[in-house]
C-alpha cells in the first residue's frame, strides 16, 4: 500500500466515525426529548386524579 491509499483509508475511517458519532448524538437528543415528554404527560395526568389514594393497593386475601 502506498502513502496515498493509506491516507485515503484513514480519512474514510475518520469520516465514518464522525458520522456515527453525529447519529448517536441525535439519537440521544431524541431519547431525552421523548423522556421529557413522557414525564410531562405523567405529571399532567397525575394532577387531574381526584382521589389519588384509590387504586394503589390490591387486597389479595379478599
Amino acid at each position: 500500500m502506498d502513502v496515498a491509499a493509506v491516507s485515503t483509508a484513514l480519512s474514510q475511517a475518520k469520516t465514518k466515525e464522525a458520522a456515527g458519532i453525529m447519529v448517536l448524538d441525535k439519537v440521544i437528543d431524541i431519547a431525552v426529548q421523548n423522556a421529557n415528554a413522557i414525564n410531562k404527560l405523567i405529571s399532567d395526568s397525575m394532577d387531574h386524579v381526584p382521589e389519588s389514594h384509590l387504586g394503589k393497593y390490591v387486597d389479595q386475601y379478599a
